[in-house]
Parts: structure tokens; sequence; C-alpha cells
């Protein structure tokens, strides 16, 4: 029963980047934590896989319709990348599992979750009141770089794509509409969380190839019929509706963790 409702959750969470290009990506943690019973940090691997494949696959749909923007994918996504593998493969291995402060012990597990459930709060507020048509800022490259480096480091820390990052960085300083925005945060999710994926393989001891399998498959024929409806549906309408669901799910995380 946990593997069917994870399964159909993936599913939702696949439309959602096939839709957004962000939103589906910050779920994936949630299910497989607390319906799955994993641990976050084992968690993690899963949830880059599922995520970079489902938004590879979904930029190569959208690919037929627009064509990406080479010089802002390299200039935020090669800093993004780099800090995603320097997080997943020097910061995290070192960090204590228990973190002490003052008289108090933190499980690094706990304060992850934590973490996401504040990302996830920030991007439910942002989807629900966000305004698709903004005024765009010009910023230089390093500024751009930046955004890279800062989505990495929470790529690395959570595991989470952080498209609802990027979709509002990509229209505010690059200039793009809304579906091309779409596309460009798919592309650049793939390339920050594959190659880390990849590197988690190797150094994973247990990992469930079939559990993968099984909510991989679910995100692909989410994101399919994401990018489908995609030209037929108010993309403000489901983001609105998202950002709900991931305002209740922060709501929750928050609650459980801290109890």
């Amino acid at each position: 029963m946990e593997l069917f409702i994870a399964i159909t959750a993936s599913a939702i969470i696949g439309m959602a980047i096939g839709l957004l290009g962000a939103g589906g990506s910050i779920l994936i943690m949630p299910i497989l934590v607390y319906v799955l019973g994993m641990t976050p940090s084992t968690a993690i691997p899963y949830s880059l896989g599922i995520v970079g494949i489902t938004s590879l696959v979904s930029s190569i749909r959208y690919a037929k319709h627009l064509s990406i923007n080479v010089y802002l994918l390299a200039l935020f996504g090669i800093p993004a990348f780099c800090m995603t593998f320097f997080m997943r493969a020097f910061i995290i291995p070192s960090i204590p599992h228990l973190i002490h402060i003052a008289e108090y012990s933190y499980s690094i597990d706990s304060i992850s979750m934590i973490l996401l459930a504040l990302l996830m709060a920030y991007a439910s507020k942002r989807m629900i009141t966000k305004d698709s048509e903004q005024h765009v800022h010009i910023v230089s490259p390093i500024v751009l770089s930046l955004f890279g480096i800062v989505i990495g480091i929470i790529t690395g820390l959570t595991g989470i794509g952080g498209g609802f990052l990027i979709v509002p960085i990509m229209i505010l300083f690059g200039g793009m509409n809304m579906r091309e925005a779409t596309f460009t945060s798919m592309v650049l999710i793939a390339c920050t969380t594959l190659p880390s994926f990849v590197f988690e393989l190797f150094v994973q001891k247990y990992f469930h190839i079939d559990i993968f399998f099984f909510l991989l498959l679910g995100s692909l024929i989410g994101s399919f019929w994401g990018v489908y409806i995609s030209h037929r549906i108010h993309q403000s309408t489901v983001r609105k509706i998202f950002g709900i669901v991931i305002a209740v799910l922060s709501f929750f995380i928050i609650i459980k963790e801290i109890a």
C-alpha cells in the first residue's frame, strides 16, 4: 500500500515538473521519508535520480518547440553542478550525524527535513502569490553564477532540484517568459542532479533499484501528461494548487520533526 501511494504521488510530482518545471521535485523527499520510511540521507539519491531523469525527459519534449539559451545555461548551470557535486562528495560525508548546540543535540536528518520544510514554505508562497509577468532586472554574469552556487548548495543538502527558485530567477534576471523559464529549469535540474545521482550509486551501500524503477516510472508517466496538458491549461491555476499542497506538507514536516 505504501509503495502504491508513493508511485501515485510520484506521478503527480512528475506532472508538476512537466507542467511548471518546478514544484514537483520539492515533494519527492517527504514521500520517500514519510510514506516509504527512508531516512533523509538514504532518500536523497532516489530524489536526485527521479527528479533528474524526469526533468531530462520532459526537457527533451519541450525542446521540440523551444531552444535553450546556452550562455545562460552555462553561466548558471556550471556553478550549480559543481557545487551540488562538491556538497554530495565532500561536505555531506564530513557532517556528523548529531549536531550539538548548547545542551541540545539535533539529528542531521531532522535538520535537513526542517530546512526542506522552510524551503517548501517559501516555494508555496511564491507559487500562490507570484505573477508570471514580472519586470526583468538585468544582472551581471557574476550574480547569475552566484545564484547557481546557491541552487547547487540547496540541491546537495536537500536532494531537490531547486526549480521553484530557478524559474523566477530565469524570468526576473534572464529575461525569459514562463515557458522558456520552465524549459530552462528542466535542463538545469537535469544537469545538476544526474551527475550527483551517478556518484551516489557508487557510494551507497543500499539502493533498491526496484523501488527506484517504480517511482521513476510513475514520475515519467506524470511528466508526459504534464507536458501534454501544459499547452491546454492555465499554468497560474496549477501553480497555486501545487503551492497550497506544498504549504500543507511543509507544515506537516515541521510539526512532525519538532514534536
